[in-house]
């Protein structure tokens, strides 16, 4: 069986395409450079490039989808033999093996081998176990069962993170941050208190917003633990950092969720 695994769009509008993608998905981009965009959500990854002006024997920019086969050029025997023409067989890329070929209206189609792309599966996962175990903790009501999926969706996201040759202390300090949140709220003060430390840890040296959400973290996990002195004393601490905050959205986002910690 194959299967459909990428979209491809070339533009002239790179920033504005981003910038549309990202609103209409709510994600950020897995990956971004001056040149392209890679934004991963559910199976199919959206690719985009901008166009350019093709060398002798380099492929024309055309929008495509692109389907992964294990065996290429078998997948192409066999799609010729139905009755498919290939327009250009299967040959060796940058990228990888591809193929390519067109749908009854012309839309060119892409015929990949298939493998295993580590950096790619470490990009979408830590991404998708991050928003995944965010739905979860926006949930007002969960099951014993949910309870349990947050944690490992927030644990999941922190250890694909640590795949990623592009983490950063902030990258972890937020996702260490997360599962803190998640054990807070699985009333687990002690878990929820060593997930705040750590990401408390990761936070020297990153933006305000970071380091006083890691005191938010500990001061909720005080919270739980019924310990209100300390409460307290992490409270003061991420007040004093959500004061040199000088985005106000961020702000406003950090006070407001240090309002719900009593």
């Amino acid at each position: 069986m194959r299967h459909l695994f990428e979209i491809t769009y070339f533009t002239n509008r790179l920033e504005e395409m981003v910038e549309f993608y990202r609103k209409l998905l709510d994600v950020e981009p897995a990956d971004l450079s001056a040149e392209s965009a890679t934004f991963l959500t559910g199976t199919v990854k959206l690719f985009l490039h901008t166009a350019y002006t093709p060398s002798e024997g380099e492929l024309p920019p055309c929008d495509h989808l692109a389907v992964a086969a294990r065996n290429l050029d078998a997948a192409c025997q066999e799609i010729a033999g139905s009755g498919i023409s290939i327009e250009t067989h299967p040959k060796d890329y940058y990228w990888g093996r591809s193929a390519y070929l067109r749908d009854p209206d012309g839309h060119q189609v892409e015929l990949q081998q298939a493998s295993v792309d580590w950096s790619n599966a470490h990009r979408f996962f830590a991404g998708y176990c991050f928003n995944a175990a965010w739905d979860l903790i926006d949930k007002k009501e969960r099951t014993p069962e949910e309870f349990e999926q947050m944690i490992e969706l927030a644990l999941a996201s922190i250890y694909h993170w640590k795949q990623r040759p592009d983490c950063t202390e902030q990258n972890l300090s937020v996702g260490y941050w997360q599962a803190a949140r998640a054990y807070a709220l699985s009333g687990q003060a002690d878990n929820a208190r060593r997930y705040g430390q750590l990401s408390l840890e990761h936070s020297q040296g990153t933006p305000p917003f970071y380091t006083g959400f890691a005191y938010e973290a500990l001061a909720r996990a005080e919270m739980v633990a019924r310990n209100p002195a300390k409460t307290q004393e992490y409270l003061h601490l991420a007040n004093q950092f959500a004061g040199q905050i000088s985005d106000p959205e961020e702000k406003q986002i950090l006070e407001a969720d240090l309002k719900t910690i009593q």
